[in-house]
């Protein structure tokens, strides 16, 4: 379960992350988010072959996320509303769930920016 406080009080050590009053989503999460994306794609084949699919997704995606790096900046990254409590995944809308489950772990209790838990 993640953790349930954050603080940034000034003192040595504090977590902070892109978003305030959201613990930073765990690099577990962060990785299956990203491999779960990958999974979606139909990625081009090398000229040279490759060992496997998780493998070419890798250096196809590193590629791109290089690009994108290399790129100009976003101002317009999304506020979320709640954050899921069980794997840190963020949540950008409720709005077209009836009653909101993670998209990526299935748990349905959410912490807000506020730091208070929501069961829907």
């Amino acid at each position: 379960m993640l953790a349930q406080e954050s603080r940034d009080d000034g003192q040595e050590g504090a977590m902070k992350s892109l978003h305030d009053g959201y613990l930073p989503t765990p690099g577990q999460t962060v990785a299956k988010i990203l491999v779960g994306g990958m999974m979606t794609c139909n990625f081009q084949l090398p000229k040279d072959g490759f060992c496997c699919a998780h493998h070419l997704a890798m250096k196809c995606s590193t590629e791109l996320l290089q690009r994108l790096c290399d790129g100009p900046c976003h101002a317009d990254w999304p506020e979320p509303v709640a954050q899921c409590s069980e794997c840190g995944a963020l949540v950008l809308d409720f709005s077209n769930d009836s009653v909101p489950v993670c998209g990526y772990c299935g748990d349905n209790t959410y912490r807000t920016k506020l730091s208070t838990k929501l069961s829907m």
